[in-house]
């Protein structure tokens, strides 16, 4: 199978580049955040773009199974699906996917602020980093705002 085009988890998303905004204003190391996410990575190349074909799959199926999860206010499995597509192991998935996790992170962030608790989501899904708190989700939320702006 041909490799897909590199993703740069925090340039190439708006997502990516408002956490990595938002950590920086929180005073967090960088290199901190770096380590988080590469280590998300299944692939010694990193991460890569998913296929328009298989992201058009994967983003029909994987809301409705998080709007249950959301239903169901049960933050680590919201997590654990997120991690899925990240490593490329949910159904009809061929790849990495961290990509369509940052999109659907980005619509939990946006979409669910009072029936979720991002906090909860993000600090799972980043292997309980002890550096995600309710501040630095609210800054990230600012910082998506301020995207929006520009």
């Amino acid at each position: 199978m041909k490799k897909g085009y590199p993703f740069l988890p925090l340039v190439d998303s708006m997502f990516g580049e408002c956490l990595q905004k938002a950590w920086v204003n929180s005073n967090l190391p960088i290199s901190k955040l770096e380590t988080l996410i590469t280590s998300l990575s299944t692939s010694p190349e990193g991460f890569t773009f998913t296929s328009n074909a298989t992201k058009e799959i994967l983003l029909s199926q994987a809301p409705a199974e998080l709007r249950t999860l959301i239903q169901d206010k049960d933050s680590e499995a919201i997590a654990s699906l997120l991690l899925e597509l990240t490593k490329g192991t949910y159904e009809n998935q061929s790849s990495d996917g961290l990509d369509i996790a940052f999109e659907l992170m980005e619509w939990l962030l946006t979409g669910f602020e009072n029936e979720i608790n991002f906090t909860e989501i993000l600090k799972a899904f980043l292997g309980d980093s002890p550096e995600i708190t309710d501040s630095l989700i609210t800054t990230l939320r600012k910082e998506y705002d301020l995207a929006l702006r520009s």
